[in-house]
């Protein structure tokens, strides 16, 4: 993989502290990740602002609780590419990974 779209919550992870740590991760991986234009203040974290889905994405990497990987699966359908969660919410059913 080396391109992947972050899709964080920001109502869960207060501060985008553990969506800087997966964009840092990643960066530390030879993996380019993209964030949406609602977060452009991660892109001195290294990430690439997107305003449209970019249609080169690898990955969508969800940083959120259920309801985010649930939204965030129609851009992974769209692609057609794997969607891993990191769980912020308190079920995380939907969710591969705990930060």
């Amino acid at each position: 993989m080396k391109k992947a779209i972050i899709i964080p919550n920001s109502n869960k992870d207060t501060g985008l502290l553990i969506t800087r740590k997966v964009i840092s991760k990643l960066a530390s991986l030879s993996v380019l990740s993209y964030i949406s234009e609602d977060y452009a203040e991660l892109s001195e974290q290294g990430a690439e602002i997107y305003s449209e889905i970019p249609k080169d994405a690898e990955a969508v990497i969800v940083v959120g609780g259920d309801g985010s990987v649930i939204d965030a699966s129609r851009i992974a359908l769209l692609l057609s590419v794997p969607i891993l969660g990191v769980n912020m919410g308190k079920v995380g059913y939907l969710s591969e990974v705990d930060p």
